[in-house]
């Protein structure tokens, strides 16, 4: 694989581009949980999340964001020390969010 940092105009254009790959199949984007490192957001990582959500906005592509589905929870609770993983329990809990979320994208089409 190759590594290489992005622009947000190429960030875009993949996830434009994925999309128009898979036609009328559904295209649901996950951002990264907004990790708080002494008490303050991660720039580059809420810059992203934030920019993402923009993206999806404005081309209607539905998105989830982690630290909105566990913000009754302590990060500390779903977070491991990383900042870069879920702990099982935050792993357990998004899991059951992400399936409900899907049950219900399959019963809408249906």
């Amino acid at each position: 694989f190759k590594c290489m940092k992005q622009t947000y105009t190429e960030i875009e254009n993949d996830i434009l581009e994925i999309a128009k790959l898979l036609g009328k199949r559904k295209i649901i984007l996950v951002t990264h949980y907004n990790s708080k490192l002494n008490g303050q957001y991660i720039e580059s990582r809420n810059n992203l999340i934030t920019f993402l959500s923009e993206v999806c906005e404005k081309n209607n592509i539905p998105i989830i964001k982690p630290s909105e589905v566990l913000k009754d929870y302590k990060q500390e609770e779903v977070m491991a020390e990383d900042l870069g993983h879920y702990t099982s329990f935050g792993q357990f809990i998004f899991n059951e969010y992400i399936n409900n979320y899907l049950r219900l994208v399959v019963d809408s089409v249906e």
